[in-house]
């Protein structure tokens, strides 16, 4: 039986969220500088967000899951 550690976990989610809440940025501060309406500057960072973690969130629990293995 595997019992994770707290701080692992801590890791995960830092890992999770991170990653699109950075792309999710980068693509609020390219619509800045484009100068798009502020609507479309967030539904863009909102869409970005979601889309990354779901694409990331297999991807990066396989990697999280090798590395804390071994």
């Amino acid at each position: 039986m595997h019992i994770a550690r707290p701080r692992s976990q801590l890791v995960d989610w830092a890992v999770y969220l991170g990653v699109p809440l950075a792309a999710a940025l980068v693509v609020f501060l390219v619509a800045t500088m484009a100068e798009y309406p502020v609507v479309e500057r967030l539904g863009a960072a909102v869409w970005t967000f979601f889309l990354v973690l779901i694409i990331s969130m297999p991807t990066l629990s396989g990697y999280l899951r090798r590395g804390a293995e071994g």
